[in-house]
């Protein structure tokens, strides 16, 4: 029986992972109701991909009973809101980074979803990319020794686009971006939680970061040296160094089709045509969705590769990033 998806907001991202769906059969996931703040936006949407029911308010998606789960793909600040009213309804939810903006919030969903036994995953998508899942098996078959080092950097200039520069949005570099390079070290080390916390950068004219670097202590020497910026381009590679070797994500790392492994150069090639995606490598997002699937069939209520434990660890640094260089959000009072 397929999965059944609700997808929640009509913007890009949405877009990107209804495409990505047509990549996978349909006997195992079909998008049944889409809904939007706006009935018209909702209406176009379901018009474009044939979705059979619309709606212009999320309470009404939360209420039919033809869903499943839902995909969050609204704005930063929606998150909680929009994962509190499916899960009170008994939806699984996977739900756009970050879940939340901070801690808090955090707290209040995934108490939720407990409360409610219902699937959770917040939708690091990278972890599922078949470079990602290598690079776990290199690392557990001890190929490049114990993990010593990891650098990572995301630059990319986007500093004048509306939603990044807001305040109000939850925008900003280490919210949208820069939670790609600290998921990236967690995953090489393991999931392990650093000893400390070490940032510095600057901020926008609004309040929230423009770009900073990110230093991860972790006990007996290691550490992670991480870049984050808003408004600059740089090739954004990622580098897991160990004492016989190491792993390398020559670019764009967060949806990387090549490995660069000790013994060889490796590539993953997606399928679908990436004119049909607003962000590159979109059609990756099925390899997520099918993950999320089978979580569900087995029974489980959230993912093995991006658990309820990994997003509290990665929302702590990010807690810990935005106090140390002075962004507040009117959510953290």
């Amino acid at each position: 029986m397929a999965t059944r998806w609700g997808i929640v907001s009509a913007g890009k991202i949405s877009s990107d992972f209804c495409h990505a769906l047509k990549l996978l059969p349909s006997s195992e996931h079909q998008v049944v109701a889409v809904a939007a703040g706006e009935l018209d936006r909702a209406k176009a949407f379901a018009e474009k991909f044939s979705i059979p029911r619309y709606y212009g308010s999320y309470e009404e998606l939360a209420e039919d009973k033809d869903v499943d789960i839902v995909y969050i793909g609204s704005i930063n600040t929606s998150h909680k809101e929009h994962c509190l009213v499916m899960i009170k309804h008994g939806k699984h939810v996977l739900c756009e980074k970050p879940m939340t903006v901070n801690q808090k919030e955090q707290k209040l969903v995934l108490d939720a979803a407990r409360a409610k036994n219902v699937f959770f995953m917040e939708a690091i998508w990278s972890r599922f990319f078949p470079s990602y899942l290598r690079i776990r098996e290199e690392i557990q078959s001890g190929s490049i020794g114990e993990v010593r080092m990891v650098q990572a950097s995301f630059c990319v200039n986007i500093k004048d686009v509306p939603r990044v520069r807001s305040l109000e949005l939850g925008g900003g570099a280490v919210l949208d971006i820069g939670i790609y390079v600290i998921q990236f070290a967690l995953m090489a080390f393991g999931g392990e939680k650093p000893v400390k916390v070490v940032a510095a950068g600057h901020l926008m004219d609004t309040g929230v970061d423009e770009s900073e670097s990110i230093t991860l202590l972790f006990k007996n020497g290691r550490m992670a040296v991480l870049t984050a910026s808003t408004s600059s381009h740089l090739s954004s590679r990622a580098v897991i160094i160990g004492t016989k070797g190491s792993l390398e994500l020559p670019g764009t790392f967060w949806c990387s089709t090549q490995l660069i492994t000790p013994k060889e150069t490796l590539d993953f090639p997606l399928p679908g045509d990436p004119a049909n995606f607003n962000f590159g490598n979109s059609q990756g997002l099925m390899y997520q969705a099918a993950a999320v699937r089978q979580s569900i069939l087995e029974g489980k209520t959230q993912c093995d590769a991006v658990s309820h434990q990994d997003s509290e660890n990665i929302m702590a640094i990010i807690d810990e990033v935005r106090r140390q260089l002075g962004y507040r959000l009117p959510q953290d009072d």
